[in-house]
Parts: structure tokens; sequence; C-alpha cells
């Protein structure tokens, strides 16, 4: 249990550099706070994106994410602890969960079909560039996931309720 609590940490922090770093390049592109550089980069590659809507709807995955390895490093450290059922641990899971299938719907849904449609990039088209298969098949497990540690964190739950009635009855 403390190799997973520590590879959670690893995790986070890794994220956390990661964002750190990232807005350090993208707050000066957004805000042309240093021409020079923005002008540099512009000349190198297509900023186009990174103005769009989209794409900060897209940003939105990445604290999701990090909220979510937070939660399970909590989850790891009340195992380590031996805290197995508790209600912390049961909320801890359902949330988890609900970020999984939050993912899903901004990543899979929003980015790859919605927005194309909205804003019709590239001559999004429908009957080609749609592929329910690929839909279901390659990015489908976040929604199973989800839909699973929420089953889980109902579970823990119940568990806790059936315990408390067992040491009330006795």
């Amino acid at each position: 249990m403390k190799t997973l609590k520590n590879l959670l940490s690893v995790t986070y922090y890794f994220i956390v550099v990661s964002i750190v770093l990232m807005l350090l390049i993208l707050i000066p592109l957004w805000f042309n706070l240093i021409p020079v550089f923005t002008k540099a980069i512009k000349e190198d590659f297509d900023l186009e994106y990174i103005f769009k809507f989209s794409f900060f709807i897209e940003l939105l995955s990445v604290p999701i994410f990090l909220v979510m390895v937070k939660k399970m490093k909590l989850i790891s450290i009340n195992f380590s602890n031996k805290i197995y059922f508790s209600i912390e641990n049961s909320i801890y899971l359902t949330q988890i969960g609900y970020y999984f299938i939050a993912l899903y719907f901004i990543e899979n849904i929003l980015c790859q079909y919605i927005f194309p449609l909205i804003n019709n990039y590239n001559n999004f088209n429908w009957f080609e560039d749609f592929n329910p298969f690929d839909l279901m098949l390659s990015t489908f497990y976040k929604l199973i996931i989800g839909l699973f540690l929420l089953g889980i964190g109902k579970a823990f739950e119940l568990g806790l309720k059936q315990q408390q009635e067992n040491e009330l009855t006795i």
C-alpha cells in the first residue's frame, strides 16, 4: 500500500508541475505579455486553436484528473491506516466515479464530436468522421470504470451501514 501511495504522490506532483509549466507558457501567449516570445512561437506554430473555446473546455480535464488522483491518494492513506469501510472512502470512490464519467464526456464526447460539429473545423462530416465503434471500443473504458467505481462506492456505503447495524444488534 505504501508503494501505491508513493506512486499516487509522484503522479500528483508531476501533474501539478506540468500544469504550472503549461500555464507559464500559455499565459504569456494568451495575453501577449512577451511580444517577442509570442511572435517567435506564432512563426513556428499554428496557435489559433489555443484561443478557441474548446481548448479551454479541454483544459478542464486537467484539474479534474488532478483532483481524482488526490482522492485516490486519500483512499490509499485510509487503506494503509486499515480504515476500509468508512463513509469517507465511500464518498471518495463515488466522487472518483463521477470524475471518470466527466472526463469521458469532456474528452470523448464534447471534444471529439460536439465541438467539431459546432465549430465545423476541418469540414467535419458525420458520415465519414463519426465512428461509433471507435467511440465505444477505445474510449468507453472511462465510462465503464466510472460506473464501476460508483457501484463500489455504493457497496462501501451499504457495507458500512450493515456493519453499523450488526454492531447495534450485538
